[in-house]
């Protein structure tokens, strides 16, 4: 499973949608990503790859290829 596919089923899981969204996905295509959604996907994302988001990228997390590029880089930090 690629990281976009690990994001996107994660994304699946904390909005509880049906299905895993398309990666292409964006915020403002989930009608169900809401504020309070998304701080608990930062949580879930902290906890599931083990790294700390800086918060100067919480509002950059908004489509499975950007939560990627975030996770790569506090990754690689």
């Amino acid at each position: 499973m690629t990281l976009e596919q690990e994001i996107s089923q994660i994304l699946a899981d904390v909005l509880a949608l049906d299905a895993a969204p398309d990666i292409a996905a964006a915020r403002d295509d989930i009608e169900v990503w809401d504020s309070l959604k998304h701080v608990e996907l930062i949580f879930v994302l902290e906890e599931q790859f083990n790294i700390t988001l800086p918060e100067q990228e919480f509002g950059n997390l908004t489509s499975v290829k950007a939560i990627a590029r975030v996770v790569e880089r506090s990754r690689a930090s």
